[in-house]
């Protein structure tokens, strides 16, 4: 639960950065939550991977991930809508899928994304389930030279009415090839 507070978060990672996109090594990234919205529409929710850590990968208000990181993160960032998005990253290159699906207040929804390992240039799909059906979003070609090692990350962030915002995980499923 955040504090009643804009902006205030709760993000939690691996300690370790167990995870690289790596050529043949394809990988599954999985979570299923529940967002208890205080505020309908105002919440930031995040899942996925990356090397980086500051303010847990989300920045305020309604910006987004990181300007630069490693990685990929389905989130709902917008601070007036239930919008699901999708974004890979390396170091300052990002692709994004801006509203691929819609998140439900107080539902358990599954996120997640496939990542092909093939060589040189891989691609990540997303996919979410919102309580009811299944969305899968445009893929992401991502360049693998230059990737660093990720932590799995989520959290949760206040939106402006600062009102306190409760996310609950049931899993995170995270399978790569080795």
């Amino acid at each position: 639960v955040t504090a009643a507070a804009d902006n205030d978060y709760h993000a939690m990672s691996s300690v370790a950065e167990n995870w690289l996109f790596a050529s043949g090594k394809e990988l599954w990234f999985e979570a299923r939550f529940k967002i208890a919205e205080a505020t309908v529409l105002e919440s930031t929710w995040w899942f996925g991977l990356t090397d980086t850590l500051t303010t847990g990968g989300m920045q305020a208000n309604a910006a987004g991930p990181l300007a630069t990181y490693d990685g990929a993160l389905i989130y709902k960032t917008p601070e007036t809508a239930l919008t699901v998005e999708f974004e890979t990253s390396n170091a300052g290159t990002q692709v994004t899928n801006a509203t691929f699906a819609t998140s439900i207040s107080d539902t358990w929804h599954r996120a997640g994304f496939y990542f092909d390992g093939a060589a040189t240039t891989s691609y990540i799909t997303p996919y979410f389930h919102d309580g009811s059906s299944w969305t899968v979003g445009t893929r992401h070609a991502i360049t693998l030279s230059g990737l660093e090692e990720m932590h799995a990350v989520f959290g949760v962030k206040a939106g402006p009415t600062a009102a306190a915002e409760t996310l609950q995980v049931d899993y995170l499923k995270i399978v790569q090839l080795r």
